[in-house]
This record gives C-alpha cells, sequence and structure tokens, in this order.
C-alpha cells in the first residue's frame, strides 16, 4: 500500500484542516493513506445475517434466565 508522508508546518494547512489548538504554530506530521472502498460485511469476512435460524433452543426465555441466574451479582 502506498501513503504520502510529510512533515510539514501546521500553518501551512490550518486552511482546509482545522487543527487543536495543541497543534497550532508547530511542525506535524501528515500523513495520506487510500482508503479502501469495501463494506463492512466483506471486511470481517463473513456474513452474519447467513446465520439466522442456526440457533436451536426449545424454551429460549427458560435457557437464558438458567444462564443469567448462574452469574455472580455481588
Amino acid at each position: 500500500m502506498q501513503f504520502f508522508r510529510r512533515i510539514i508546518h501546521s500553518d501551512d494547512i490550518e486552511k482546509g484542516i482545522k487543527l487543536p489548538r495543541s497543534m497550532k504554530h508547530k511542525n506535524v506530521e501528515l500523513l495520506i493513506i487510500p482508503v479502501e472502498e469495501q463494506t463492512a460485511k466483506s471486511q470481517l469476512g463473513f456474513d452474519p445475517d447467513s446465520f439466522a435460524g442456526s440457533l436451536k433452543v426449545k424454551n429460549l426465555e427458560k435457557e437464558l434466565t438458567m444462564i443469567r441466574s448462574e452469574w455472580d451479582r455481588r
């Protein structure tokens, strides 16, 4: 992946980029990294929707209540 890296004076970019007060009137590092256009699903490598209906629990509410009652609450 290519990127652009430069040390510049923050006054040179203040018209285009709003900087915090602590970075004004100082040398700063400018990094420009290309953003690859991908959807969240393709970045994760799986589709969560494909798991819909895969959980086979007869009485879900009863199971959840039982699991929650096992937690130590202090």
